[in-house]
């Protein structure tokens, strides 16, 4: 038997807690939550605080920031990449026209985190 896929939005709670539902029935919590009455929500048969609640979120939105989180970054062209990895989607026989170079050296890419090691501390303690 086929079943059509119900639409589902995701309700993140501070602690990392991801509450999965169906999309017509984030729109009673949705009202819940822009009446600002009460302090507490119940949703199947749970209650929780409507302070504890991050956002409500589409299944989009909760995978794009899963890859972010795991390091996978998002070219011009929209294509995902592994950390470290060089965009190759875009053509690259011409030089750029902002930067001038093959290949172009303007896609975005996250930064690496720098470490906040012994040497980071010990420079902030002799710079002080």
């Amino acid at each position: 038997m086929n079943e059509v896929s119900k639409k589902l939005m995701c309700i993140q709670m501070r602690s990392g807690v991801e509450l999965w539902i169906e999309d017509e029935r984030v729109t009673n919590l949705k009202k819940l939550l822009l009446q600002g009455e009460n302090r507490f929500i119940e949703l199947d048969g749970e209650i929780f605080n409507r302070a504890d609640i991050v956002g409500v979120f589409s299944t989009r939105t909760m995978s794009e920031h899963t890859r972010r989180k795991n390091g996978e970054w998002q070219c011009q062209k929209g294509e995902w990449h592994k950390r470290k990895d060089n965009c190759e989607c875009t053509e690259q026989t011409e030089s750029c026209q902002k930067c001038f170079v093959t290949p172009c050296l303007c896609v975005e890419r996250p930064k690496e985190k720098k470490s906040q090691g012994f040497q980071s501390v010990k420079s902030i303690i002799e710079k002080s």
